[in-house]
């Protein structure tokens, strides 16, 4: 694996060869990655440690991605970024930040952006990226008027409403929201974790359309830690101001 430095820090993020640790307003968490499947993992939001993960990368193939598959790793401003090649398995490389900036209110913005490219003439990429979180409840979050709406766990959403999804620990002070831009969505899943019935796993499947030679596909997932306190309010503005968003053509 070719790296352009063993170790990098910025105001957020501090990077030790393929382990990265993010320490930010409100939340510090850790990731491996040799490991994108577990995202941002060692959470503790203020005092309160929170168990599980948010922002895992799957790649959506039989092929897991390897430490073989990781050719670039580094930090620079807010963005933890690293690369993984494309092989014969997974016919398409992969480019994932892990973005940590300040919204609305001072909430700790945690935008995952995968940049998808291949050097086939033709293929149809896919990804899923999966949060496994304590919960209680579930909610769909409300577009511009509209009431929140709680789901039951488990259950399939389609595309189309999968935008915006809030998270409710039975204790804790925090609230967890996660939210896709509206042109990157497909179908989500939530569920109760094997093995641990606290836990909620949110599953989001994005892309899987045409893609051809020389062309870069972008996709877009947003979470949030928010206080428990008007947590359904904050989170709605924190989604509005990811669909305000240009789509970056290259990150």
């Amino acid at each position: 694996m070719a790296t352009r430095s063993s170790t990098s820090d910025s105001d957020v993020w501090r990077l030790d060869a393929t382990k990265a640790t993010l320490h930010a307003p409100q939340l510090a968490a850790g990731i491996d990655l040799l490991n994108p499947c577990g995202g941002l993992g060692q959470l503790l939001f203020g005092n309160e440690p929170i168990k599980g993960f948010a922002l895992g990368v799957n790649p959506g193939t039989t092929a897991a991605l390897s430490k073989h598959d990781l050719s670039d790793v580094y930090v620079r401003g807010s963005d933890l970024v690293a690369t993984y090649a494309e092989t014969n398995e997974r016919p398409f490389s992969l480019q994932v930040y892990w973005r940590a900036t300040i919204g609305v209110q001072g909430a700790l913005l945690l935008d995952t952006i995968l940049s998808l490219q291949t050097d086939l003439l033709e293929s149809f990429p896919g990804l899923a990226v999966e949060t496994e979180l304590p919960a209680a409840t579930a909610w769909l979050l409300p577009k511009e008027e509209a009431v929140a709406t709680e789901v039951a766990i488990p259950c399939n959403l389609p595309g189309g409403q999968t935008d915006s999804l809030l998270l409710r620990p039975s204790q804790g002070n925090w609230s967890y929201a996660e939210m896709t831009h509206p042109e990157d969505r497909g179908e989500s899943q939530i569920k109760r974790c094997e093995g641990d019935s606290l836990l909620v796993q949110v599953q989001r499947q994005l892309g899987g359309g045409f893609l051809e030679k020389g062309v870069i596909r972008c996709l877009r997932v947003r979470g949030v830690f928010l206080p428990r306190e008007n947590d359904l309010e904050l989170a709605t503005k924190c989604l509005a101001s990811l669909v305000t968003k240009e789509p970056p053509l290259t990150v």
